[in-house]
């Protein structure tokens, strides 16, 4: 995995986690939030233990920021984005919404749980992929970090 964002824009790295997936995942490497199903509901079976790469929550004004990442086999490759805004063209173009919901979670906060949406991509070859931006709101503003998770065909 690669991106394009700066040294300037302060330390960040990613962290992959073989068949990590599940509810109680982390979802960032520098928060401690986690990825938990919809009350009273199993996590979704097309995710639960799929590879899972856990991002960072940080500065995403910049609008052409993205993330390279590269496949050494055929897999469904998962991004799980925030509901909230508006998705970008380089998700809805090559990603489909696979209509199950995810949840993240802040530890030690009151807030509610934040929903995201899980989008599917078939990626037949072993290559590179690149993902764009997070959704934004109707100024621009981008509304948080989405995840992302792999599962082999």
């Amino acid at each position: 995995m690669s991106d394009n964002f700066g040294s300037a824009e302060g330390f960040h790295f990613y962290r992959i986690v073989p068949h990590g997936l599940r509810a109680g995942a982390t979802v960032y490497t520098n928060r401690p939030h986690v990825w938990r199903a919809a009350e009273g509901q199993d996590f979704p079976a097309s995710l639960s233990n799929a590879d899972v790469v856990q991002t960072f929550f940080g500065e995403l004004r910049r609008p052409s920021y993205a993330i390279e990442i590269t496949v050494a086999r055929p897999v469904e490759l998962f991004v799980l984005m925030p509901r909230r805004g508006n998705p970008l063209p380089w998700l809805t173009e090559a990603f489909e919404r696979t209509g199950d919901t995810v949840f993240l979670h802040e530890f030690e906060s009151a807030a509610p749980p934040h929903p995201f949406d899980v989008w599917k991509r078939t990626v037949r070859q072993a290559g590179k992929v690149t993902l764009g931006p997070s959704n934004r709101d109707d100024h621009g503003n981008p509304v948080g970090m989405y995840g992302i998770a792999a599962r082999a065909l």
